[in-house]
């Protein structure tokens, strides 16, 4: 019974970067209100590497990014430079790749200095989180088909 499955991920894996650049170059935006098309290169990029990642371990996966990359985004904020940044992908309940960025500044201590270990953390832990809540969503995040 388990052979059909583990011919289907040898098969995706062996595709995995071609799969991930299909996916990648059709990414969108909701956290802005309205679906934005993720077209900057370096988001493109760093998506694609990511979904290739996921691809080949067959689950979802959270990595580091650049102020670079996440600027790339279309939610980036100017404030978000110098922080933390983690992008996290996975596959929702319908079968659609998703993705979630998050970036986050934390100290230790109360009034602390900024801790890098501490903030990439927690901006991992954040995407990881919004990227659950989209994941069990059936549907485009944001979207009510009742109220338009």
């Amino acid at each position: 019974m388990d052979r059909p499955n583990r011919h289907v991920r040898r098969k995706m894996r062996a595709q995995a970067a071609e799969i991930a650049a299909g996916i990648s170059s059709r990414c969108l935006d909701f956290e802005t209100g309205s679906p934005v098309a993720v077209t900057h290169p370096r988001a493109v990029a760093v998506l694609r590497r990511a979904f290739t990642m996921m691809i080949e371990q067959a689950q979802p996966v959270a990595i580091q990014l650049s102020d670079s990359e996440a600027s790339g985004f279309p939610n980036w904020r100017e404030s978000s430079r110098g922080m933390a940044h983690s992008l996290a992908v996975g596959v929702d309940v319908d079968g659609r790749a998703s993705y979630a960025v998050r970036s986050a500044k934390a100290s230790m201590e109360w009034n602390g200095p900024v801790s890098p270990l501490a903030s990439a953390e927690l901006a991992e832990f954040e995407a990881k989180d919004n990227l659950t809540r989209i994941l069990m969503q059936s549907g485009i995040p944001g979207f009510d088909p009742d109220h338009g």
